[in-house]
């Protein structure tokens, strides 16, 4: 990332989406990582009518109705497609081949993070899981529960992964804009370009509210001046972002058990 770009995410437990768009910043980028998940999928709640009860040999069984499996299941395979596209700078609308179905290590490596379990979803031949018939009730409404938790998780992991991309910034291969057909360059130059421009408005905002004392001391709006020094020194291109470990503070908690269970879902 370049030493004028000035980012603040602030990650806590809850909006996860929220948490890429304060990394991003770019209006437009905002809103194409913003379409991929939907939030019917994301808070949908088990409805009994969505439901359809199978009797066979005297054996019932239940499904969700597709149409509901389907819009559950879809936003995670996007998640997938988005990291394998940005992963291999994959445009899918340049190319006929086939999108790889796993990550190379060097590339994980290069943004320092581990496989992501969206992976899964791109396996040939690969079944949603929400299709399949459930001998009860409450194994079918735990599955819904798992797929919406590896949404979650995988929204989780191409934070971590963007945020580790942006640090790099063109010295990284990965590309988050491939999935729309974004070049690589563009990406950068819009997420870093919108960053400036958001640390030059808040520097204008601090030069306007702040005052002189007798001695000539500039004093600050509260609600500015833990930030203030900060902004000052990235807009004037003297410090950068990474240098501020507060800045980035990542502690996402992933559930290994909740994992594991979402991945035996394809055994």
């Amino acid at each position: 990332m370049s030493d004028n770009a000035y980012q603040l995410i602030r990650y806590t437990n809850n909006d996860v989406m929220r948490k890429i768009e304060l990394a991003l910043v770019d209006p437009l980028c905002k809103t194409l990582f913003s379409g991929i998940v939907d939030s019917v999928s994301t808070r949908y709640r088990y409805n009994p009518l969505d439901v359809e009860t199978w009797v066979t040999h005297g054996v019932h069984s239940y499904t969700l109705k597709p149409a509901v499996a389907e819009t559950i299941w879809l936003p995670l395979l996007r998640l997938a497609q988005l990291v394998h596209c940005a992963a291999y700078d994959y445009n899918p609308y340049a190319t006929r081949l086939p999108l790889p179905n796993a990550i190379p290590l060097g590339r994980l490596v290069e943004i320092n993070t581990e496989a992501p379990e969206l992976s899964i979803t791109l396996a040939r031949p690969i079944i949603n899981p929400l299709l399949k018939h459930f001998s009860s009730i409450r194994l079918l409404r735990n599955c819904i529960v798992l797929v919406q938790e590896a949404i979650e998780r995988g929204l989780e992991w191409i934070g971590r992964a963007l945020e580790a991309t942006l640090e790099r910034g063109k010295d990284c291969s990965w590309n988050w804009g491939a999935y729309w057909g974004i070049q690589r360059d563009e990406f950068l130059e819009r997420v870093e370009g919108a960053m400036v421009r958001k640390a030059q408005v808040s520097y204008a905002r601090i030069e306007e509210i702040k005052t002189e004392d007798g001695e000539g001391a500039m004093i600050l709006h509260p609600t500015e001046s833990s930030l203030a020094k900060h902004i000052e020194e990235v807009s004037k291109g003297r410090i950068m972002v990474s240098s501020q470990p507060n800045t980035f503070n990542i502690d996402f908690d992933l559930e290994d058990s909740s994992s594991n269970e979402f991945l035996s879902l394809f055994a």
